[in-house]
């Protein structure tokens, strides 16, 4: 048709009667393409119906009803195609706010979800990040509780699969191995799920991809990737993303954006996941993001009215897990994309220097302070300082996350880098020189001396080597000879 009778008689009916027929109609022109006999005549028909009920003064619900006839005979068919929906909250960790707003907007999107959960029995919900649900055990404990009760109920999904939801091209290798050990063990010490549960690398907001991350998260036990932000807008549905190692993961590329709605226009993802996979459906991820906020009443009752919709697909809650069950049986039907994701935001990898910079030498000050105690421990039995080193490394991959490492914050979030990466030096130059004194110690000098005729003055400036540029080298000559030095 050259014209939408429809879309012409909005000045005068419901929107809703209007947008109802012409969901449905959209939908059976759509099984008609796929060989369904009349289909394409029956939404013409329907539309037709409509518009004239409405172009004679009809109620809008009678309009529907003589539009919906013709569509009836398909109502069978366009059930067997089912759309699973997902309650997600977005919420970026100090984007264009401080960290005690993060700590806010956490608890109150998750005091409002829980409500609703309450309310609508059916409601499903996940939520990603092991650092925003750290947040809640610390600085909110009882709705921590309600959070995870309603984690072991099966209705709430974690997909903290990584400590925050992480840059993925300036945060180095170790950084990205401390991210999964990280959210894993915290996971398993305050959810009970063990690292299977975990195994979704969920990042729709990330602004790029490695080549070298398929063969990272494959190692690390992650088999999918959730991501909007792929580098182009025509990339498939699903792909297999290979590393350059050859190792690969499945990639879901969200088609409607990770701060979804509900919508009658969802006969162009249905079809393209049936051509691309042969599966009939389709994965919708619901609710308001960014600041948080997630599915709200009217996302849910919008969600009830299109299952209602007689010659229309279903429409169900339901889990992140169950869908790519579904989806992998079908992995070897999925095209393959080898190499990076990577076209956006790329001003993002050289703004804002002094973070860049903060977060390597937090990676190396960590990884220095791993290597010393192992050492230490090794040679000495000298006690692992595991929770000072745990913290320094959290504190160090918070600060990777997609609008904190590529410098895309606020002031604000450039302020709380600059402190954590302060506490991370903090932490990680006390466990390192403890560790060194500790070797040190077992050294024998005794056959040390001065050279003949040395007689200067030893160093009393406290600062020694390496004073005031960060590293693990704090001691100079002591006054005393023989005697151990740490250099």
């Amino acid at each position: 048709m050259s014209t939408n009778p429809i879309l012409e008689a909005r000045h005068t009916a419901d929107r809703a009667a209007i947008e109802r027929i012409a969901g449905q109609a959209g939908f059976v022109r759509g099984l008609g393409v796929r060989g369904a006999a009349d289909g394409t005549v029956a939404a013409d028909r329907a539309e037709a119906a409509c518009a004239a009920a409405l172009a004679r003064g009809a109620t809008p619900a009678d309009a529907v009803r003589d539009g919906e006839a013709p569509l009836l005979p398909y109502a069978d068919l366009a059930k067997t195609y089912v759309v699973t929906c997902i309650g997600h909250a977005h919420i970026d960790m100090n984007w264009q706010w401080g960290y005690h707003e993060t700590v806010a907007c956490g608890a109150a999107t998750f005091t409002t979800l829980l409500r609703l959960m309450g309310e609508f029995p059916d409601l499903t919900f996940l939520q990603s990040q092991a650092a925003l649900y750290e947040m809640m055990r610390r600085h909110h404990p009882q709705l921590f509780d309600r959070i995870r009760s309603a984690v072991a109920s099966g209705r709430w999904e974690v997909v903290a699969g990584q400590w925050v939801e992480a840059e993925r091209n300036c945060l180095g290798g170790e950084g990205f191995v401390r991210q999964a050990l990280l959210a894993r063990a915290w996971c398993r010490e305050h959810l009970g799920l063990d690292a299977s549960a975990v195994a979704v690398d969920w990042v729709p907001d990330c602004f790029g991809h490695a080549a070298s991350l398929p063969g990272l998260l494959a190692q690390a036990g992650f088999r999918h990737t959730y991501a909007c932000r792929t580098g182009a807008s025509d990339r498939p549905a699903a792909f297999r993303w290979q590393g350059i190692d050859g190792r690969e993961v499945v990639l879901w590329r969200e088609l409607a954006w990770y701060n979804g709605e509900p919508h009658g226009d969802v006969a162009k993802h249905l079809f393209a996941i049936e051509d691309l996979t042969g599966l009939k459906g389709w994965l919708n991820v619901i609710g308001i993001g960014d600041h948080g906020g997630g599915p709200t009443r009217r996302h849910i009752r919008r969600m009830a009215e299109l299952d209602s919709w007689p010659a229309y697909p279903r429409w169900r809650w339901g889990r992140l897990d169950g869908f790519l069950a579904k989806l992998e049986t079908v992995r070897d039907r999925l095209p393959v994309h080898v190499g990076e994701l990577n076209t956006e935001y790329s001003g993002c990898l050289t703004s804002q220097s002094a973070i860049k910079r903060g977060n390597r030498r937090g990676e190396a000050a960590c990884a220095e302070a791993d290597t010393a105690v192992a050492v230490a421990h090794a040679i000495t039995g000298h006690a692992v300082r595991s929770d000072d080193l745990r913290d320094a490394w959290r504190h160090v991959c918070f600060g990777h996350f997609h609008d904190i490492l590529p410098g895309s914050g606020v002031r604000a979030t450039r302020e709380h880098h600059a402190a954590t990466m302060q506490e991370a030096l903090a932490l990680t130059t006390a466990v390192a020189s403890d560790a060194l004194r500790a070797i040190a110690e077992r050294i024998d000098t005794n056959w040390v001396g001065p050279a003949p005729g040395d007689d200067r003055d030893s160093s009393r400036l406290g600062g020694g080597a390496g004073f005031q540029i960060g590293t693990t080298t704090l001691a100079s000559t002591i006054d005393s000879w023989p005697a151990a030095a740490v250099w």
